[in-house]
């Protein structure tokens, strides 16, 4: 029986494979520049909003205007990027690879029965993961 470690390092192989090869179909649309994020709530740790802005601090804050507490925040910005409506749209489908489902919209949550600290533990992992591959694809090899 394989264990869950080398289950992971198998899945994390086949997304990047999948995700080279989506990124290499076409040549990069430069004039689609700006930042990629991640977006959580610390109090719904299994959802998460994959994003691009051309403005981080504002994007930000009009998350924020509609929580009281002002709880949003990035779990990950990356740095000046291009080509981001096809990175985007390629994270969005290693979401579903890595067992998260598409909500709404940019809106993804991981599938977990209940609410526990280990689906909570879960969840995070797979946002790392998803760093992971922002990471070592564009920041990388497709910087500005």
């Amino acid at each position: 029986m394989r264990s869950p470690d080398l289950l992971y390092e198998m899945k994390k192989a086949k997304v990047k494979d999948y995700v080279t090869h989506q990124l290499q179909l076409s040549e990069p649309l430069l004039s689609d520049t700006g930042w990629l994020y991640l977006i959580i709530h610390p109090h719904h740790k299994a959802y998460v909003k994959i994003g691009k802005t051309s403005n981080p601090p504002t994007r930000l804050r009009a998350y924020n205007s509609m929580s009281p507490f002002r709880e949003f925040s990035y779990f990950f910005l990356s740095e000046k990027l291009y080509d981001l409506a096809k990175l985007e749209s390629v994270l969005g489908e290693v979401c579903r690879m890595v067992n998260m489902n598409r909500e709404k919209r940019e809106w993804y949550k991981y599938k977990a029965d209940t609410n526990t600290s280990k689906a909570n533990y879960l969840a995070e992992r797979r946002l790392k993961f998803l760093v992971e591959i922002i990471e070592s694809f564009y920041l990388t090899n497709f910087d500005i």
